[in-house]
């Protein structure tokens, strides 16, 4: 499958039983991934991340994802994983509304044996998290007009700042011999990542091999592929070995 083949999906308006014309609250998001899972469960699987820890935000919030595929709750040899994640800034919130969207059409489409989304569900395993800031969002739905209120999470920290930098991580590898890239790889993987949404995707990536994913973020018209910085800081085509994958 070409890994833009999902894209055009992302910008087709469908609508079931919801109301789509106000942004929906974390507790109607939730209903609405429910809504669509009790539509289509033969194909679809409803979860929220969790680490050792932690199974809530600072904000009592969840990290909610809808499956969809065959078999849609684990993973089978063969079948490629893929991940599109919404609402990483919690004021940014039409990638929310889209992964919505994108539920419902899918199971909808499916229902009516629309081929191509019969297809992709045969032969794809897609999870959607339509918000990985919940709290974030309520910041900017209870302060309102301030435009750069709730882009951080609960702590005041952009979550996507808080990963370990792994276009450091790469350039750095290549310039060790083995025994210090193994070393380098400790400290990699035991830094310390203060948020608990971080560390909920992190272990999500650890437990399921994905080979596509997607962020979408709002505000500006912008496509981000790795690597997102360059070996010497400035500003380079500094492309990956798969580039060719990504255009």
């Amino acid at each position: 499958m070409k890994p833009t083949s999902i894209i055009p999906i992302l910008f087709f308006i469908c609508g079931f039983a919801f109301d789509w014309e106000e942004y929906h609250s974390n507790r109607a998001a939730k209903s609405v991934l429910l809504n669509v899972h009790n539509r289509c469960q033969n194909i679809s699987f409803f979860y929220h991340l969790k680490t050792k820890q932690h199974d809530r935000t600072v904000g009592g919030n969840r990290l909610y994802v809808l499956t969809f595929g065959i078999p849609a709750n684990y993973h089978k040899a063969g079948v490629p994983e893929v991940k599109l994640i919404g609402n990483m800034h919690g004021n940014e919130v039409v990638g929310r509304e889209m992964l919505l969207r994108l539920a419902d059409y899918i199971c909808s489409q499916y229902l009516n044996g629309d081929d191509f989304i019969v297809w992709l569900v045969k032969h794809t395993r897609i999870h959607l998290m339509p918000s990985m800031n919940p709290d974030g969002f309520d910041i900017a739905v209870k302060n309102g007009n301030e435009s750069s209120s709730g882009r951080e999470n609960a702590h005041n920290v952009d979550l996507n700042r808080n990963f370990p930098d792994s276009d450091r991580l790469y350039f750095q590898w290549e310039a060790k011999d083995n025994s210090e890239q193994l070393e380098f790889l400790q400290e990699y993987y035991t830094a310390p990542q203060s948020e608990i949404e971080t560390k909920m995707i992190m272990d999500w990536l650890d437990i399921i091999p994905f080979v596509l994913s997607a962020n979408l973020h709002g505000g500006a018209l912008v496509a981000n592929y790795p690597f997102d910085s360059s070996i010497n800081g400035r500003r380079r085509n500094s492309p990956t070995p798969d580039d060719q994958v990504f255009k």
